[in-house]
């Protein structure tokens, strides 16, 4: 209950990251301190009337594994940039052989899969037909990533998700953080997914919040 005593502290041990400066830490950083920017005109729809506003997206040339096909449920392009990020954080800590998988996972996201969910409408709108099947709840719905990853990565610990808009991710890792140090689980990866959309771009884009 919540009054276990805490923890001293929580050690982070391993990262992974996908951005649009690249796909790993090591990249990552290496653009970072090289100041290289990776803003551009979206690729990934098309952008009607007028100069699209530069957006900080993930490279289309990036290859990312579809998970197996036991779970061609879950996958996503979210879901598989979400993979890419937690098999290096996961790698490079060591956790998953240290807790035996018992490992909670809390995801912090806003669109979620919305950008597979519009590309199916587009091809609904076009054809009549989508060209694949489009499983609402595990590819679209906010807790579809956490779904997905606690069954790619053989996961046995509770997971959640949270969704507060901008700050997502940022409570996500402070509600890990609060239940190691409560004793609730030995260890938790957090996760951050989100993937550049229509909804997203023309969003803040009716809200004047898009730099020209």
């Amino acid at each position: 209950g919540l009054d276990r005593p805490m923890a001293s502290g929580v050690v982070i041990t391993g990262i992974g990251v996908v951005s649009s400066l690249g796909k790993g830490l090591g990249s990552n950083r290496e653009a970072l301190l090289a100041g290289r920017r990776r803003m551009a005109s979206p690729t990934l729809f098309h952008v009607a009337g007028g100069d699209p506003s530069p957006v900080a997206q993930i490279p289309s040339d990036l290859a990312f594994e579809p998970l197996p096909g036991r779970l061609l449920r879950y996958d996503s392009r979210e879901a598989r940039i979400a993979a890419a990020a937690c098999a290096e954080a996961f790698a490079s800590s060591g956790v998953l052989e240290a807790c035996g998988r018992d490992i909670a996972l809390m995801v912090g996201t806003t669109s979620s899969g919305v950008h597979g969910l519009e590309e199916c409408w587009h091809e609904y709108r076009a054809t009549g037909s989508p060209s694949r099947p489009w499983d609402f709840a595990n590819q679209h719905l906010a807790g579809a990533v956490a779904r997905a990853m606690t069954k790619h990565f053989g996961l046995r610990g509770p997971h959640a998700t949270v969704s507060t808009a901008c700050s997502s991710s940022a409570n996500a890792m402070i509600l890990a953080a609060l239940e190691v140090r409560r004793g609730r689980f030995r260890a938790a990866a957090v996760l951050g997914a989100d993937t550049l959309s229509e909804m997203v771009y023309y969003g803040f884009g009716s809200l004047g919040l898009v730099s020209p």
